[in-house]
């Protein structure tokens, strides 16, 4: 095995690690769908997706999956490691706040009446931009992924490797 899907083994080996990642990912899917109004707990459970929303959901549904991945890679590194860098949990810190930010949902619209007529534009230009900002957080999950990537298939962790 080499390259991606050595770390990829190599962290998803451990029992823990499967069910870090469908948690995390499981709890973010949620969370999002129900600040993008398309998931309901009251007065039922109900699942709503019009058809201007299916980019944003399949968006967000890349984001909750590499989000999961990320955070177990991450977990594993901190485990193996002795010296934790402090830029280790910046790429998925800054994936899902650019994700999940205010302004691309629902949520927003809470937030308009406190900044006034600043907040409007504010929150038209996110609204506007909602998919390109979604986008772009898929890219910085990638990019954190790759880094876990990284990290985790050095030599110094492949020795390091419980047996």
């Amino acid at each position: 095995m080499s390259g991606t899907w050595f770390s990829l083994a190599l962290v998803f080996s451990n029992k823990y690690h499967v069910a870090l990642a469908a948690i995390v990912a499981a709890v973010f899917w949620i969370v999002m769908n129900v600040i993008d109004q398309l998931l309901f707990f009251w007065p039922v459970v109900d699942f709503y997706l019009p058809r201007e929303k299916i980019l944003a959901f399949v968006i967000t549904n890349a984001a909750a999956a590499l989000m999961g991945v990320v955070t177990s890679m991450n977990i594993y590194a901190l485990r193996m490691v002795r010296r934790v860098n402090g830029s280790l949990f910046s790429g998925s810190a800054l994936g899902v706040t650019s994700c999940a930010c205010a302004g691309c949902s629902s949520l927003g619209l809470a937030i308009i009446p406190a900044f006034g007529s600043i907040g409007a534009s504010a929150l038209a230009f996110f609204i506007t931009y909602q998919i390109l900002f979604r986008m772009a957080s898929i890219g910085i999950l990638a990019w954190a992924f790759y880094s876990a990537h990284r990290l985790i298939s050095t030599s110094r962790y492949q020795s390091a490797v419980p047996k």
